[in-house]
Order: structure tokens, then C-alpha cells, then sequence
């Protein structure tokens, strides 16, 4: 079985397993706004391209952006839905103050930053609609869920990526947790869509050696292996953690950088004999 039902896990939740929560530290250090404009189906609308940038990979076009309209954003993604342009956006909590976006950099004890009495909506409107101009998108919002604001300083990873499910009189049933449902992305980093793909490949290949072994012990230590160093990829680290995308396959050692069953086997043994 493998688990992709998104963040939260409801599947995996009722196997048991317990996320494990990594915040920033402070309310507002990762904040997504959410705008959706109408789709006419015009002629220009439908040659028009999505797109996805984030600041590190293309850092003059996020310099023009905050210089014509404010907005001092970390990613921006654009998609085509039928009915509406959906533009997600990651902007600093700095930036949604100075722009009146939100009224108090502090709000009283017991009010979130992005409560509704916190936020002042027509600003918001106002700068999503100067973000979609500058990129010459439409914007006239859609008639509901115009805009929207969240907070995800806090995302959950999972504390494995494979365990077994065991029941009297049944042979053990493995788990594989992949996409979201193993590691909530941290949007800043542009990293969420890689690192699905690749906890995919690496509950794939766990289970080819499931198939192949039956050794739980293998299996789990290959697993944690992948899933280490998965962790460890950052917007930073990627280069000097991952191969050569020309290279990767299902096999994690085709993908990353320092991956060895056996190391991983030490590890293992390690960890136990320290309890």
C-alpha cells in the first residue's frame, strides 16, 4: 500500500504514524496568497502559458516585480483552470504589512496574523490584481474564492517512509508513504513537485525489494537510507545531495548523492545500541 492522499494523512494516521511538526519558529514566516481571475476562453487567454518561478532561480525577475508593484515575493505559479487563472504567490510577511495588506505586524494575544480582522481584503485585492497585471494575466476575479491568504510556517513530515502493518494470521503488509502525505513542502523552497517524485521512486524501489527479499529488515533500511538523504535536499543542498537528473532511476543510488544500503545499516545498528 502506498499512502499519497496529501498532507495530514488520513491513511497513514490510521496505521498509526505520527507526524512530526517543523515549524519556523514565528507565525508569518511563510505566507501563501491564493488569487483566482476570470477565464473569458479568449483567444489571447488560451495561448496564454502557466508558468512557476521561484526568487532563487530567476532572482531579477522577482526584483522587477517587488520595484512595480510591492509585492516582495518568494514563488509565484500560474495555472489555467477552465474557468479561472489560479495564481499562488508567496510574499513576505514585511511586504503584506507595508502594502496594508495586513494591519498589524503584531496583532493582540490571541488573534492570528492572517485572522480576518487582521486583514484588510481590498488591499490584498489590490496587490494580487497588480501581481496578475504585471505578468499580463487578466484580472477580473472570479465570483467566489477571489483571493485568499494562509499561513504554512509549520509544515509535518513523516518520522519514516515504510513500516509494516502486522495482524494475526495475515503476512505483514508494507506501507509506503510518498508525495505530501510523507513530507508537507515548504513553498519558499520550490522543492514540493522534486521531492514527490522522488519519495515516489523511492517507494517504488523499496517495494521491488520487498518483492524480490521479503526481508523487512532490508527493506526498512533501504527505505530510511533514501529518506535521509531525501530529507536533507534543499534548495541549498540539492547539487551537492542529488546526481545528475540525467542519470536518475528508480534505483536511489542513481539519484543520490552518498546513498549505501550498507551505510545504512550501520546507521541503524548505531541508532538501536544507543538506547
Amino acid at each position: 500500500l502506498t499512502c499519497c492522499d496529501g498532507a495530514a494523512s488520513k491513511v497513514a494516521t490510521g496505521f498509526g504514524t505520527a507526524p512530526i511538526g517543523q515549524g519556523l519558529g514565528q507565525e508569518g514566516r511563510a505566507i501563501g496568497v491564493v488569487a483566482n481571475f476570470v477565464n473569458t476562453r479568449s483567444r489571447e487567454e488560451r495561448q496564454r502559458r502557466q508558468f512557476s518561478w521561484a526568487r532563487q532561480f530567476n532572482t531579477p525577475l522577482f526584483t522587477d516585480l517587488k520595484a512595480a508593484t510591492g509585492a516582495d515575493l518568494e514563488n509565484i505559479v500560474y495555472y489555467k483552470a477552465d474557468q479561472t487563472h489560479y495564481l499562488i504567490m508567496t510574499p513576505t510577511k514585511t511586504s503584506l504589512v507595508e502594502t496594508g495588506c495586513i494591519k498589524e505586524a503584531k496583532p493582540p494575544a490571541g488573534t492570528a496574523l492572517l485572522a480576518a480582522q487582521n486583514l484588510e481584503m481590498e488591499s490584498l485585492r489590490a496587490l494580487s490584481r497588480a501581481v496578475a497585471a504585471h505578468f499580463e494575466l487578466p484580472t477580473e476575479f472570479a465570483p467566489s474564492q477571489a483571493v485568499m491568504a494562509f499561513d504554512f510556517s509549520e509544515v509535518h513530515r513523516q518520522e519514516g517512509a515504510f513500516l509494516f502493518i502486522e495482524r494475526p494470521q495475515c503476512p505483514p503488509l508494507p506501507v509506503c508513504l510518498a508525495g505530501d502525505a510523507l513530507m508537507e513542502p515548504f513553498w519558499p523552497e520550490g522543492l514540493g513537485i522534486a521531492r514527490g517524485f522522488l519519495s515516489a521512486w523511492d517507494a517504488v524501489s523499496t517495494l521491488q525489494m520487498w518483492f524480490k527479499t521479503q526481508d523487512q529488515l532490508m527493506c526498512t533500511t533501504h527505505s530510511d537510507e533514501a529518506y535521509r538523504i531525501l530529507k536533507s535536499v534543499t534548495a541549498k543542498s540539492r547539487d551537492s545531495m542529488l546526481k545528475p537528473e540525467a542519470e536518475w532511476q528508480v534505483d536511489p543510488s542513481t539519484r543520490y548523492r552518498g546513498f549505501s544500503l550498507a551505510g545504512g545499516a550501520r546507521r541503524r545498528t548505531s541508532h538501536r545500541s544507543s538506547f
